[in-house]
């Protein structure tokens, strides 16, 4: 008789490691008009994404971000504890994993304290898989463009990410050219969130979408903040006094907050002209 062909199925093991491919941050406070604007801009989706790159260490200047968000090239299975966030200004972050989404293959890790002025390090711990069992490939090149990995199943995600609220040119200072974005834009509308405008906080700490008095008071209340520097985690760490040019207290602002209820009077009533800046620039080394 005839021989019936019989298909033969032959399955291929998934030997590929899921990689990360995308960090976000975002507020559990912002309104979806900015994550719209965010995604329609190109931006981020479900957040903001720090970019790849040399601009991958450019510090936000948006505060109360109290959500990360880390993307996968897969579907992968994570769990609370698999990621671990420290600081210099604060040396450990409480982290939880509030959810993971498959459609976007994105895990979302809720702070305890958002960061104001710090310089994180994210450690993903390749404990996460994907659904066939292989080790996140997780190496990453800070500042290097791509996703990470070294092409082995295997390896931690460090990721280093700054946050600098108010620092509109993210020059690493809360500064004078910061305080003039304000000022140039004061009672504007503008895009968002568009903190190249001035809108990156509001009632509530949520940009809405219009330069005013909450833009103004995180300005003057950070004003010559900085961004701390790896040698005041290493002061920090072994207790050792800092050097001249590392010093802790360099990260402590100047407060202006007292005035700035007068400075917004004067802004909105035109009391001011071409020397207003240099006046402010003036009492900021005056209170050095």
């Amino acid at each position: 008789g005839e021989v019936e062909d019989m298909p033969i199925e032959i399955r291929v093991p998934d030997t590929t490691a899921p990689r990360v491919t995308e960090v976000l941050v975002r507020s559990g406070g912002w309104p979806q008009a900015l994550l719209d604007r965010l995604r329609n801009d190109g931006l981020g989706v479900g957040g903001y994404s720090i970019p790849d790159g040399p601009d991958q260490l450019d510090p936000v200047p948006y505060p109360q971000l109290d959500l990360l968000l880390t993307r996968f090239d897969e579907d992968v299975i994570v769990s609370d504890g698999d990621l671990s966030v420290s600081g210099i200004a604060q040396p450990t972050y409480g982290v939880s994993l509030q959810s993971y989404d498959s459609l976007t293959r994105t895990a979302f890790w809720r702070l305890d304290t958002a960061p104001d002025i710090d310089a994180l390090r994210l450690r993903l711990s390749d404990a996460v898989t994907d659904l066939a069992g292989n080790a996140l490939d997780g190496e990453w090149a800070d500042t290097i463009f791509g996703v990470s990995g070294d092409g082995t199943p295997g390896g931690v995600f460090l990721y280093r990410l700054n946050v600098v609220v108010a620092d509109l040119d993210q020059n690493g200072t809360v500064g004078a050219d910061d305080l003039q974005g304000v000022l140039s834009g004061f009672t504007q509308t503008v895009p968002i969130g568009d903190f190249t405008q001035a809108d990156f906080t509001g009632p509530g700490s949520a940009p809405d979408a219009t330069v005013g008095a909450d833009e103004l008071q995180a300005v003057l209340s950070r004003f010559t903040a900085t961004l701390p520097s790896p040698a005041q985690a290493t002061s920090l760490a072994s207790g050792a006094p800092a050097g001249a040019d590392d010093a802790l207290d360099e990260v402590t602002p100047i407060d202006f907050s007292d005035r700035s209820d007068r400075l917004v009077e004067m802004i909105r009533s035109g009391e001011r002209d071409g020397s207003f800046l240099e006046q402010w620039r003036r009492r900021v080394e005056a209170a050095r």
